[in-house]
C-alpha cells in the first residue's frame, strides 16, 4: 500500500524535508559565521546537523506546487 499526500508519496515528502532541514543548517552557519565571525550552535528540535523549520517549509511548498502544477497540466493538456 503506498501513502500519499495529496497525490505526493510520503517518502518523497521525507526525503525533502531531511534534504532541506540540512542545507538550512548550511546556509544558517554560513551567514552566522560571516556575520558574527564565530561559529554558533544552531540546535532544534532534531538531533544532528538540521534544521526542521527548513525542511518543513520546503515540503508544504513541494506538496501545493505540485499539487498546482497537476491541475495546470491537466486543464491545458
Amino acid at each position: 500500500m503506498e501513502y500519499k499526500i495529496l497525490g505526493v508519496r510520503i517518502w518523497k515528502i521525507f526525503v525533502y524535508f531531511i534534504i532541506y532541514s540540512f542545507i538550512g543548517y548550511i546556509i544558517e552557519t554560513i551567514f552566522g559565521i560571516a556575520t558574527m565571525g564565530v561559529w554558533q550552535s544552531r540546535q532544534s528540535f532534531l538531533y544532528g546537523p538540521f534544521l526542521g523549520i527548513y525542511g518543513v517549509r520546503c515540503s508544504i511548498y513541494y506538496i501545493i506546487c505540485t499539487d498546482i502544477l497537476i491541475k495546470i497540466i491537466l486543464n491545458y493538456f
